[in-house]
């Protein structure tokens, strides 16, 4: 998952997002944020889990284990970013303890 990119969202308007853990077999964790305009949280995990195939088949690697940290709502304008509405989930990673932090890895203030 080391080669899979940290962020991929709509660079404009309003839509749902995930923040998720990447693990390799190797352990290593990465965190990754997917948003897209009429995805659910659900479409942007299966989205990233083909991604995530893809790459694995490439590098000729076991695919990294995706998990659903957080997930919200971003609107992007043409120069500033809102996240809201981030709900972590419990027990997933201890390194995002409340719905503040999701929101600032996923970008938000």
């Amino acid at each position: 998952g080391q080669n899979l990119k940290p962020v991929r969202v709509d660079l404009s308007g309003r839509f749902s997002f995930v923040l998720l853990r990447a693990a390799d077999a190797n352990g290593v964790h990465k965190l990754l944020v997917r948003g897209q305009q009429g995805c659910t949280h659900d479409q942007l995990l299966q989205n990233a889990q083909r991604e995530a195939k893809m790459e694995a088949t490439t590098q000729r690697v076991p695919p990294a284990r995706l998990a659903i940290i957080a997930t919200g709502l971003m609107h992007w304008t043409s120069d500033t970013v809102n996240v809201s509405g981030a709900r972590v989930v419990r027990g997933v990673d201890s390194a995002v303890r409340s719905n503040a932090d999701a929101a600032r890895l996923a970008g938000g203030p």
